[in-house]
Formats: C-alpha cells, structure tokens, sequence
C-alpha cells in the first residue's frame, strides 16, 4: 500500500500513534522515500539496483533478465521483519516505538551489493562476472558442451588447473588468457562423450559433474536426501500431499525443525488473539465485524 492510501484510510503512522505511543509501524514500498508514491514491483527494483544487468551477463554483452533469485518482493519481506524484530527488541529495552519503512529497491540493492564501487578511485572492483551466455564467471568456473550433454568445471586453485591440462592433453592450456583457454578447452570436451570427459577430469582431481536435465524431477524421491531431512512430505489441508524443502541448515547442538505444512491464512488467529490477552467476546466482535479472520481449516503442525 502506498502511503497516501494509508493515510486516506486514517491508517497511517501518524494517526495510529495518537492512540498507541508505542507503536511499531512498518511501511513497505516500492522504492526510497522520495519516490514511495510511485507503483512498484519486484522487476523494477531488479533494473534499477542492477540486479536484471548482472543476472544478464551484460557487462561482456548479456541481455536483462530478470531472474527468480532477484528476491525484491520476498526480500523486503525479509528486511521488514528483521526490522520489526530489531524495533520490538529496542522497545523492550527503551519504551518506545517507531516507524519503520523498507523498499523492493533496498532488498535488490542489497542482493546486488557485491557490486561495490572503490572508495578511493570510484571505479568497480575487479571480481568475477558471468558471462553473455551465462555459461560461467571464466574458464575454470563454467559449463562447458560435451558431444552428448553438458559438463560443469569448478576449479579452485592452480593444481587443479595444471590437472586439467594434464588430463586432456592440451600443451600450454595454463598459459592463455581467458578467452583462448574457453575457446580451446571448449574444443577439446566438445568430441568428448560427458562420461569420458567425466572419468579423465575426476580421476585428475578435476571438481566437476555432469549436467541432470532431470535433477528438479528425482529430488524428492532422492533417499539422501529424505534421510538428511532436505526434503519432506507433510499432509496440507487445502491441497492434500505437499512436498516441499525440509531442513535449509542444521546446527551442531540445537536441533532445527521442520514446523509443518505451508501456512493457511487465519489458521491461528482466534489462538493468537487470546494469548495476548483479548476477551471471547471482544475476538467475537472482531470475527463477526471482519477485522479478523479465522479460517474453518485445520492442520497439524510442530509446535
């Protein structure tokens, strides 16, 4: 919601405060404040923090694209609530409240950061940037085109490198630039089966691993990673069986936990209402005016 909508709606920061003086208010918008007022969403706060013209490989002649890691929407979702987290922490300790305000643009910009710009001289920084084709950052990070599939490298350090040389027979490949070592290795795995260019790099100690256009479709019958908890099956009441991501990380000594199926709005709320302290019959009013809602639908879920 633009923030001339809240304030037309008496429900702006200004209004709210009056009545709760510690208020914590959280305003979300498409970009910085001066331009809080314009429409807003997730592509173009993409292409204006530069998301869309590095995810495109434009700086070696790429095209934008908007790619779905560029985390606008789900990101200021992200900054919103450790903004809020941060606010009720200082509210605990200070008494009071505050406004808070956060922007697709601000999430894209921080997914973007890496694209810092030296102090002392204004220039960028020399790092690694994908290539027009996105087929890689350079020669030793990059998929390369077998006779039959694709082929992933990964190299991390010079022995590595001189390994892949050394497998493939190719004289002087450690001494070209980018450009010629791309061109040349291209060549030489292009008449490889992926299997065989496979066995030659891994048994030189060569990280790689064979493009799975199928991957996506085995990953939740994948037994590894049932038993490591990466991937689960929970019952959802609106949708039946839901397979969705397990554990993201673990710790060493507190156990993380997979909480339950994808929420269903108003599943909670009455529960909510009553833990902090409101009567059944004032969650009653609120129920029957349509302040609230609570959804008829239930779900187990991990406590």
């Amino acid at each position: 919601m633009r923030y001339e909508a809240a304030i037309r709606l008496g429900v702006d920061y200004e209004s709210l405060v009056t009545i709760k003086p510690d208020l914590i208010y959280c305003h979300s918008s498409g970009f910085d404040k001066s331009r809080a007022h314009l429409p807003g969403n997730d592509q173009t706060g993409a292409c204006l923090a530069g998301v869309e013209y590095e995810d495109g490989g434009m700086a070696n002649g790429g095209k934008p694209i908007w790619s779905l890691t560029s985390f606008g929407d789900t990101g200021n979702g992200f900054l919103a609530a450790n903004a809020m987290i941060q606010a009720i922490y200082h509210r605990e300790l200070t008494g009071e409240g505050q406004f808070l305000s956060t922007s697709i643009l601000a999430a894209c910009l921080l997914n973007s950061s890496y694209a810092w710009v030296d102090a002392e001289t204004g220039e960028g920084v020399d790092r690694p940037k994908i290539d027009a084709l996105m087929f890689g950052t350079g020669p030793r990070t990059r998929l390369y085109k077998t006779a039959d599939r694709w082929i992933c490298l990964a190299v991390q350090n010079d022995e590595q490198w001189h390994a892949v040389e050394r497998s493939l027979g190719i004289d002087g490949f450690t001494s070209m630039d980018n450009g010629h070592a791309i061109e040349t290795l291209s060549a030489a795995l292009r008449v490889l089966a992926a299997s065989e260019a496979f066995r030659l790099l891994d048994d030189a100690g060569v990280p790689c691993e064979i493009e799975d256009d199928q991957f996506a479709m085995r990953l939740f019958d994948d037994p590894q990673f049932r038993d490591a908890g990466l991937v689960t099956t929970v019952q959802q009441a609106q949708v039946g069986r839901f397979e969705q991501f397990g554990h993201m990380w673990t710790f060493s000594e507190t156990p993380t936990r997979i909480a339950g199926p994808p929420l269903i709005v108003g599943h909670d709320t009455v529960d909510i209402m009553s833990e902090i302290g409101f009567a059944q019959g004032d969650i009653d009013s609120l129920l029957a005016d349509g302040v609230i809602l609570q959804s008829t639908l239930r779900q187990e879920r991990a406590l």
